[in-house]
């Protein structure tokens, strides 16, 4: 799932294990050729489907959803890889919709909260169901793992050691505890939303240039405003609490399924 630490796992965790691992982004046309008798491991957040699309960056509606795309992306996986073991990080609800706001604000989205979440919006009610996820991945595939984000924060590399050794892969190399692609908060963040609006008149070819001297909005203040630190607001906070108890009988549910 996005948002559950992907790009520590993809960047350090996974290339220390005994295995050969591989990312699916970009794919590549040789993909096959990179296949051999060894243990694969394959990871990708585009697996577990695509959250928004560019008419949804834009804040123009449209029918794109996301469980819809989820559904997609596993049976394509179930076509490729039938005999795959499939490893599903999951979640609590108002964590991740929070973190997967400021993800589509630092992809050049426009939307305020309020505008982000809802009936008919770009991350809509049934798209964070859990349960029918872990259902319908379950019900294509025969060694479906999953794994809490909230347990992995608390316990570390100790959990996903205990979790690999589980299926006898062995971690081979020293991890260090590394956080990438820390999101903005509070001001910040709604200076990048509003950043955002005006960014997108600037001409393409200017686009083309800022973007490889890294002089974009969400570089500036994600990399280069460090010391301008601001804290969660009370309105997001309170956002997350409301949506964790609006889901909590799914939180509840997906229990049984977690690996401890």
């Amino acid at each position: 799932m996005h948002k559950t630490a992907s790009t520590f796992l993809q960047r350090s965790y996974f290339k220390s294990l005994d295995c050969d691992f591989l990312t699916l982004k970009p794919f590549r046309e040789n993909f096959s050729k990179q296949l051999s008798t060894q243990t694969q491991l394959l990871s990708s957040e585009l697996m577990s489907g695509k959250p928004w699309n560019k008419k949804w960056l834009q804040g123009k509606a449209n029918s794109h959803s996301w469980l819809t795309s989820y559904k997609v992306s596993i049976d394509t996986l179930r076509k490729l890889f039938p005999k795959a073991h499939i490893l599903l990080f999951i979640r609590k609800h108002g964590n991740l919709l929070v973190s997967m706001y400021k993800q589509y604000i630092h992809e050049g989205g426009v939307l305020p909260l309020e505008q982000f979440y809802g009936d008919h919006k770009v991350i809509q009610k049934s798209d964070l169901f859990l349960e029918e996820r872990i259902h319908y991945v379950k019900e294509r595939f025969e060694n479906v793992h999953i794994l809490s984000f909230e347990i992995f924060r608390d316990e570390g590399i100790k959990y996903l050691d205990n979790f690999f050794n589980h299926l006898n892969i062995k971690r081979v190399k020293k991890v260090t505890m590394i956080k990438y692609n820390e999101g903005v908060s509070g001001n910040k963040l709604k200076a990048l939303r509003l950043s955002n609006k005006l960014y997108r008149f600037i001409p393409h070819k200017v686009d083309v240039v800022l973007r490889k001297t890294g002089v974009t909005p969400r570089n500036i203040l994600q990399n280069h405003l460090k010391f301008w630190s601001v804290s969660e607001n009370n309105t997001i906070k309170n956002f997350k609490q409301k949506i964790n108890l609006q889901y909590a009988s799914d939180w509840h549910a997906t229990l049984k399924y977690i690996f401890k």
